[in-house]
């Protein structure tokens, strides 16, 4: 099964840094990740550096607004053979397990699916916090004849004038157009985790009433040493 991952970056290379390396400890050989940079940004030199040394594939477009962003990275990552779109932001660490509970979907051929639950790791306190059940955006995967067939359709995944709600409206757009449901995979783990710092688009006491805060064990014990040391 190929997957490419499709990020966009701008700024706090020093996180991009420990999503870099994330990835690397999380994704299987053939899986491929794509970077969105932008040239205006003030740290391109930095987080260009970081996806050459991880081996990441990237291009470059303008970061505002981002839905049109997004969709010249999904554009560009058509060029490549893959069977699944993951999306993820360049704070979100994902936990090498993810793969396993993704394997039967996989194996499937389901077109839609992602976890219910993230988690929110705040840097500067170290404090970690559990989602409730949502339809969070992070980590879902979009099978490539659902993007296609919305680029035949003269549409595209995401709203390319808007900045905000771009998980919520790129999925309506592939639940309403093509009538294909998106598949829930309940989890009680952090397979994923947002880390949250002040430059964070939400910070860490916005999702006050999304999440409630539980041990950072939860966190640390399970996660690769080399990123919980970065942090």
């Amino acid at each position: 099964m190929k997957v490419i991952i499709l990020t966009p970056v701008w700024g706090r290379p020093d996180i991009t840094q420990i999503w870099a390396m994330g990835l690397i400890c999380f994704i299987p050989k053939d899986w491929r990740v794509l970077c969105i940079l932008s040239a205006e940004d003030e740290q391109f030199n930095d987080n260009l550096k970081i996806c050459q040394d991880s081996g990441f594939d990237f291009c470059i477009y303008e970061n505002n607004p981002l839905g049109k962003k997004l969709n010249a990275g999904v554009e560009y990552a058509l060029s490549y053979e893959w069977d699944y779109l993951m999306n993820l932001g360049s704070d979100d660490l994902v936990h090498p397990g993810l793969l396993q509970v993704y394997l039967p979907f996989f194996e499937k051929k389901m077109p839609f699916f992602g976890i219910n639950r993230v988690f929110f790791y705040e840097k500067k306190t170290g404090k970690l916090a559990k989602s409730v059940p949502y339809v969070w955006g992070a980590g879902r995967v979009i099978r490539r004849d659902l993007i296609e067939k919305l680029k035949n359709m003269g549409d595209f995944l995401y709203d390319s004038r808007e900045w905000r709600g771009l998980d919520c409206n790129s999925m309506d757009r592939i639940q309403m157009k093509l009538n294909t449901k998106y598949e829930v995979i309940d989890v009680d783990f952090p397979y994923l985790v947002d880390i949250k710092t002040d430059d964070s688009l939400n910070h860490f006491a916005m999702q006050g009433k999304f999440c409630s805060e539980v041990p950072v064990e939860m966190f640390t014990d399970f996660y690769p040493k080399v990123i919980t040391d970065m942090l």
